[in-house]
């Protein structure tokens, strides 16, 4: 078999192994994406300070720059999320999530961030600073996750019509695992 292919055929074959290629090395989940320019502890403040509902004017603030929607744009509500994000203090970020509701009125009404494993940031440093209320997620026999979340703890602080949860994973240290901000 004699295959000569056209110098087209090459072009067009080398911009797909081209396009492929960066699409790889944009998707690289372990190069940091975003840099914060605050420390946790200063994105935690900031969630608690910031006005209801959250704008995007906040995560231009806490150094959060690209966001990609998941899903369609007829589900109710349509949600983005960024990528990793790493802290002023070494902390990293996994991924935020943002949900706002398809009329666009009341901006961004939950918004959800997934710390990521290898350094434990302790709930007890939370409770130093505010009055957290904790509770403790009841076992449920029937869901496949009941092992990890039965030993989940959960922290949480009312203010301004929102509420501030955070998520720890029960070891002794109590690391937080992650964090969202809802509405009461």
């Amino acid at each position: 078999m004699n295959f000569k292919p056209s110098r087209k055929y090459l072009l067009s074959l080398f911009g797909v192994m081209l396009a492929v290629s960066f699409q790889a090395s944009a998707e690289d989940p372990s190069l940091p994406k975003d840099k914060s320019q605050g420390s946790l502890d200063e994105i935690f403040q900031s969630l608690i300070d910031a006005p209801w509902p959250l704008g995007f004017d906040y995560f231009r603030r806490v150094g959060i720059a690209e966001f990609k929607q998941q899903g369609s744009s007829n589900a109710d509500p349509i949600v983005f999320r960024s990528g990793p994000v790493e802290t002023s203090d070494g902390y990293r970020i996994a991924y935020t999530e943002s949900r706002i509701p398809s009329r666009l009125v009341e901006g961004i009404n939950f918004y959800y961030g997934q710390l990521e494993e290898g350094r434990c940031y302790p709930a007890a440093r939370l409770k130093e600073k505010y009055a957290l209320e904790r509770f403790i997620y009841a076992p449920n026999p029937h869901n496949a996750v009941a092992e990890r979340t039965r030993r989940q703890s959960g922290y949480q602080l009312r203010s301004s019509g929102t509420v501030l949860h955070f998520t720890a994973d029960g070891s002794d240290d109590d690391c937080l695992v992650s964090f969202y901000r809802s509405t009461r």
